[in-house]
């Protein structure tokens, strides 16, 4: 989420790479990782906001952020 927020300060776009199990539903504050998984002090994973994203590669192909939405639904019936 920081690489992302420095890359869109200087007007970067940012490809994400990840399977499509990764994509979570779950919000995230900027300003907190409250809501990212820690394990012994080390961060696990943290979550992206998808306005900071361009576009995610999956196994599925290249989709858009505002895509997500519509992908969750159709892995989550």
């Amino acid at each position: 989420a920081l690489v992302a927020l420095a890359a869109d300060s200087k007007h970067v776009p940012v490809i994400v790479c990840a399977e499509t199990y990764k994509i979570s539903n779950r919000g995230v504050a900027l300003e907190s990782l409250t809501t990212n998984e820690l394990y012994n002090g080390n961060l696990l994973y943290d979550l992206t906001p998808a306005d900071l994203v361009s576009g995610i590669v999956t196994e599925l192909g290249l989709i858009p952020p505002t895509s997500v939405a519509v992908l969750l639904r159709e892995m989550n019936p």
